[in-house]
């Protein structure tokens, strides 16, 4: 159960950091740079589709920040 939280406090804190406004830049890339370190360790538990989702999330997120900056 420790691990299954401490990945997602992992995974919070990069979305967090995503959606920060420090100005006009592209964080996304850094995000999923990130998140697939974290998810490397863990990759067999998920599918491709999942690991797509999060990268389509992050740069979302990424997307929104700059809209609302």
């Amino acid at each position: 159960m420790k691990n299954e939280e401490q990945f997602m406090e992992t995974i919070e804190f990069i979305v967090d950091s995503v959606v920060q406004n420090t100005g006009d830049e592209n964080k996304s890339a850094i995000g999923i740079y990130l998140a697939s370190l974290v998810l490397a360790d863990k990759a067999e538990h998920f599918t491709p589709e999942v690991l797509l989702g999060l990268k389509a999330l992050v740069e979302q997120l990424d997307e929104q920040a700059l809209i609302i900056g």
